[in-house]
């Protein structure tokens, strides 16, 4: 894929303004912000370990239908609309997807600061937990910066990424309907372009690794209330995923995918403690 120019980001802000969160002022600062709600033993690790943050396993998630729900949603509309899926199935993705190397890893923020639900959900209920607010602007730029230089990860095992707000079907199958047509289309098209490669092979191997960051970002509507935004990555080695670590009873895998000397620790701009 691309690794000249990310356009997804450009499209989601300039498509959907209202999923981008609003800006604040405190203390005399102005920012924009995502916030990850996580326990302080996490938190201890994002701060002072040197993976500097972790992704979770998408097929591991509180969703059970994580990833299904979007999967199913892609292929109902491809029926229905003609989607050129590279004549990938459902039945395709979901073998390949099964393979940890290969399915997406997520990190999962929100636009809410003070969520009962996410204290509930994501934090220690005994020891409390923190939620931890990103830059959104930092953040973003981050990833697009690491999206250009996903083929020279620092491990030797880049991984392609993006920042990206989550969708609720069916309440906003018609914004999903849009991302859809953007992304198998002119997005398609433009990362074809731009890498200039003729191999037969390029355009099903794009159109999967479109199908699993679309799928990624859709959820049914009882997740509405979260408000999601989420790190999708696609580690593409297996030796990267081997080096996952068990916390909070799940396999997490340790990144350093922003480098040694952008980290993603370096966007907090605010931290709130569980009440």
């Amino acid at each position: 894929m691309d690794a000249k120019t990310h356009t997804l980001d450009q499209f989601i802000e300039g498509r959907f303004k209202e999923k981008i969160p609003e800006e604040f002022e405190r203390m005399g600062r102005r920012a924009r912000a995502l916030y990850h709600y996580t326990s302080i033993d996490v938190f201890e690790k994002m701060l002072h370990g040197d993976a500097d943050f972790y992704l979770s396993e998408s097929s591991l998630l509180n969703d059970s239908k994580e990833f299904k729900t979007g999967l199913d949603y892609l292929f109902e509309y491809a029926k229905g609309h003609r989607l050129d899926l590279c004549g990938i199935t459902k039945m395709k993705v979901e073998s390949w997807s099964s393979n940890p190397a290969d399915e997406p890893w997520v990190m999962c923020f929100t636009t809410e600061h003070d969520s009962l639900g996410q204290w509930m959900a994501y934090t220690d209920r005994h020891n409390g937990g923190v939620a931890v607010g990103f830059d959104f602007d930092k953040l973003s730029a981050l990833t697009r910066e690491a999206y250009r230089k996903w083929r020279t990860g620092e491990d030797g095992f880049g991984s392609l990424i993006f920042l990206v707000p989550c969708f609720y079907v069916p309440l906003e199958s018609e914004k999903v309907n849009q991302l859809i047509q953007f992304m198998f289309g002119p997005y398609r098209d433009r990362q074809i372009a731009l890498n200039s490669i003729d191999d037969d092979s390029f355009r099903p191997s794009l159109t999967m690794e479109l199908i699993l960051i679309l799928s990624s970002m859709i959820k049914h509507d009882s997740f509405r209330a979260e408000k999601e935004w989420r790190i999708v990555a696609l580690p593409h080695s297996e030796e990267k995923v081997a080096k996952y670590e068990f916390l909070g009873g799940k396999p997490r895998l340790k990144s350093r995918i922003f480098g040694e000397r952008e980290k993603l620790r370096d966007a907090i701009v605010e931290v709130f403690r569980s009440p």
